[in-house]
């Protein structure tokens, strides 16, 4: 809501009407406490905006958040809203989205979804939920604006076995449903999501179980701020793009080395260097890597067994385009500072601990 304060003719427009003219409510103000007023129409109409605000909750406001699901940037007829410190977002497109059927009982206000063997009622106002009969609780009850059923979107997307991550700086939700995150897989994953300065988002699945020094490595430099304002200095599109080193050259990096996981180096790992793996970069010498890492922008199987990759690109690939397209100073992909792309931050999310990297 946008609360317009006044033209120029009414701000220079004071309001000097006898007292007998005044709104009751002011006359009622100077009689209870003897205050003399001079009191302009621009003055009221903020008051009113303020009071509708107050009434309404400034955290209720549209909060311009994204929710994605899967890769894909879900759209809302009624925006997402922050309530109590907690994202609400359309019931029913979140449950469709998810493949569930959605059914709406007016008489008493209850939303029913059922998928898979699953069903989830949700009653609006009430700050219980149930799912299979099973009472859980809600952060913040459900409620209706604008004729739209919004709910905590943790709380929706969970009952049905779904990932659920925010980034606060990207004002971002990301859903991943629980068949794509666990993909082929049986092993344990961890996600990090890199944050452009530009806006632009990339979500990385890492693989400790193939690399995990490399991972930890990666993770533990995020989670410390390392890679936060760093540059993506050498980009050569069709190949791959590279950042991490902390003077934008390519010859920095954290003060220390870690084990090259890669064939070459006698450490099994079969993660092909295809579009959209993430890898360590390095010298000549097998164990020098250190920050510095290179997301593939095609297929370049000469690099396999020579390079320790730990990951891939899962959502923002667009983005890794984005990025290549990025103007150079040749066949070594050197990029102009002013040229080159910011990382604003790296955010990383894992349901395991990972121990710090084994420094060389």
């Amino acid at each position: 809501m946008l609360c317009h304060v006044g033209t120029r003719a009414i701000i220079n427009r004071p309001y000097t009407e006898t007292i007998n003219k005044r709104p009751i409510l002011l006359a009622l103000v100077k009689e209870r406490y003897g205050i003399k007023m001079k009191i302009t129409r621009k003055i009221l109409l903020a008051s009113l905006c303020i009071i509708i605000l107050a009434s309404i909750g400034i955290s209720g406001l549209a909060s311009g958040i994204t929710v994605r699901l899967n890769g894909e940037t879900l759209t809302f007829d009624q925006p997402p809203i922050i309530q109590e410190g907690r994202t609400l977002v359309p019931l029913r497109v979140i449950f469709e989205a998810l493949g569930a059927t959605v059914d709406w009982e007016q008489s008493t206000q209850t939303v029913t979804a059922v998928r898979d063997g699953v069903t989830v009622t949700m009653k609006i106002g009430s700050s219980v939920f149930y799912r299979n009969g099973q009472e859980f609780t809600l952060d913040v009850p459900a409620r209706v604006v604008n004729n739209r059923t919004l709910v905590p979107a943790r709380a929706v997307a969970e009952s049905f076995g779904a990932d659920v991550q925010w980034n606060q700086e990207a004002q971002t939700v990301f859903i991943t449903t629980s068949e794509i995150a666990q993909g082929q897989e049986t092993h344990d994953t961890v996600r990090a999501t890199i944050v452009m300065e530009d806006g632009g988002i990339i979500v990385l699945e890492l693989y400790p179980h193939l690399a995990p020094q490399s991972v930890s490595n990666f993770v533990y430099l995020a989670q410390e701020g390392f890679y936060d304002g760093l540059k993506f200095h050498r980009i050569i599109s069709g190949f791959m793009v590279q950042g991490g080193c902390p003077f934008g050259t390519g010859t920095g990096g954290p003060g220390y080395t870690i084990k090259g996981e890669f064939a070459l180096n006698g450490i099994e790992n079969d993660l092909k260097h295809e579009r959209g793996v993430i890898s360590m970069a390095r010298s000549n010498a097998f164990d020098s890597a250190g920050s510095q890492f290179f997301i593939m922008h095609d297929d370049v199987d000469s690099l396999d067994g020579q390079y320790a990759a730990f990951g891939r690109v899962a959502e923002g690939m667009e983005v890794v385009d984005r990025i290549a397209a990025t103007p150079n100073s040749g066949s070594n992909g050197a990029v102009a500072p002013e040229n080159m792309p910011v990382i604003s931050s790296i955010t990383i999310y894992s349901n395991i601990t990972l121990p710090e990297p084994n420094r060389l």
